[in-house]
């Protein structure tokens, strides 16, 4: 989901959600690191 986050410094930011009846439930965060991801 592209939405609105605090995740990152960036306003917008695509992280995976929990959906409900009512729309976003959770933002799940960005989850573990590979060390590829952490080296870059």
């Amino acid at each position: 989901s592209l939405r609105q986050s605090t995740v990152t410094e960036l306003p917008f930011f695509a992280s995976k959600v929990r959906l409900g009846k009512n729309g976003v439930e959770e933002v799940l965060g960005l989850g573990q690191l590979t060390q590829f991801e952490k080296d870059g």
